[in-house]
């Protein structure tokens, strides 16, 4: 059986798109579709791992090992967060190159809007195999993308057996908006503008939220960014991550700052839903 080793929506927060074999929930021992129409079949293919819990990785190999064919996963969680990976968590997932899986990083959400024309994985320095892109590269228009080493490219149509293709595959439109636009972005330096207003904009929210309700967290890099509504606050307010969590473990608020969608959905989540 080839595994895929995915952040499960609802326990850990990622998501990776309404596609059958994302759509699971549970753990390693018991999992399930997560949707009404999902066949049984596509859970049993699929392990969810939690964000953040670099444990979990080597024991899952542990496990099934080879049976592994990839390990998907966010460089940030965006759809349920913004939750920042800890230190050595995703290096955790590229150390398991002996095993044969590709590492496929989603940057549906961090792909520009982190690290900039080198993404999130430049910003952070780690290189999977594969990568998705979206949204930003299509200058607005409709538009999807995979990149990655040549040789698992080359697997895929024409020249070689993965089949795909589209009926809008290398639209001529969306390409050209898309180029023009990652064209202005680089000579205008617009990620650096975008990133520091980014940057000023957490910081200025840090400040409220420390006066006004210390127990909120700020959460986000470069141009992304979220007031989270937790419970809890911290003991102090000395030295804490400057303009939003860096998941800093010295840092007062670490233990409170959010490791999963599961931690960010276990919010104020109402209260959020009712003041933003």
């Amino acid at each position: 059986m080839a595994y895929r080793l995915r952040q499960n929506c609802r326990d850990a927060g990622g998501y990776h798109g309404g596609h059958e074999s994302f759509l699971v929930d549970g753990d390693v021992d018991e999992r399930e579709p997560s949707s009404a129409g999902v066949p049984s079949a596509f859970a049993e293919e699929t392990i969810p791992v939690p964000f953040n819990d670099e444990d979990a990785i080597p024991d899952i190999f542990e496990r099934h090992g080879s049976e592994i064919a990839a390990v998907l996963t966010e460089l940030a969680l965006g759809n349920h967060g913004i939750v920042l990976s800890v230190e050595g968590y995703h290096e955790t997932l590229r150390e398991r190159d002996d095993y044969g899986s590709l590492l496929i990083f989603d940057e549906i959400i961090t792909g520009f809007r982190v690290g900039g024309l080198q993404w999130a994985q430049g910003k952070y320095d780690i290189e999977p195999d594969l990568t998705m892109f979206a949204k930003i590269i299509g200058g607005g228009f409709p538009v999807g993308a995979i990149g990655g080493r040549a040789e698992v490219m080359q697997a895929f149509t024409p020249t070689g057996d993965v089949f795909e293709s589209g009926t809008f595959n290398g639209h001529l439109v969306t390409m050209v908006a898309g180029l023009e636009t990652l064209q202005f972005a680089k000579d205008h330096d617009v990620y650096m503008h975008i990133n520091d207003l980014s940057e000023r904009l957490r910081a200025g929210l840090q400040d409220i939220v420390e006066e006004h309700a210390p127990e909120y967290t700020v959460a986000g890099t470069d141009s992304m960014f979220k007031l989270l509504f937790t419970h809890d606050e911290p003991e102090t307010m000395v030295d804490h991550c400057s303009a939003g969590c860096k998941q800093r473990p010295d840092c007062p608020r670490f233990e409170l700052c959010p490791k999963t969608g599961a931690d960010v959905a276990a919010g104020e989540t109402d209260r959020w839903k009712r003041i933003f």
